[in-house]
């Protein structure tokens, strides 16, 4: 089968109540192919942080199936999770280090082979630079970067050291 024909991440039938049986998702029924970019879009509380977050095994479903590139996520998150990277909503990075730290910490986390670790490093702060023309945000605490670079670091931490 050819990769765009592929399917990466699928959901069925995948519900999530609350302990006291509020439906916050019902039936959600959703597939991405290899390649495809995705957007979720609705109104607030609609379920879509609840959806992604089901999806990247953050939190189980209460129901249903989930699979990330064939794995099930209840039977083997951590085989799902090598394939995974999260960007969270809110703010995610830790204030006391520099960028260059915070990648580190977060490309050591997925990998434990060094030098693919300095790989991603490196990798992730061509990523952050070249399209801010900064000549270098590496040693930079995270409280003294402008709100583009800190979006650009925070979603050059999922794609770091991929697997």
């Amino acid at each position: 089968m050819s990769d765009d024909k592929k399917v990466i991440f699928s959901m069925v039938r995948v519900n999530k109540t609350t302990p006291t049986g509020k439906h916050i998702l019902k039936d959600i029924y959703l597939s991405f192919f290899y390649g495809a970019k995705i957007g979720i879009i609705g109104n607030n509380g609609a379920g879509k942080s609840t959806t992604l977050s089901i999806l990247c095994g953050l939190f189980p479903q209460t129901s249903g199936s989930v699979q990330v590139h064939g794995y099930d996520t209840r039977k083997s998150i951590d085989l799902a999770r090598k394939h995974l990277g999260v960007c969270p909503q809110y703010n995610a990075l830790f204030e006391a280090l520099t960028v260059r730290e915070h990648i580190a910490l977060c490309a050591r986390i997925r990998q434990n082979d060094t030098t693919l670790v300095e790989r991603a490093l490196d990798d992730s702060l061509v990523l952050i630079k070249v399209p801010f023309g900064l000549p270098c945000v590496r040693a930079c605490v995270r409280v003294w970067l402008g709100v583009g670079v800190y979006v650009s670091v925070s979603v050059s931490v999922p794609v770091c050291a991929p697997v």
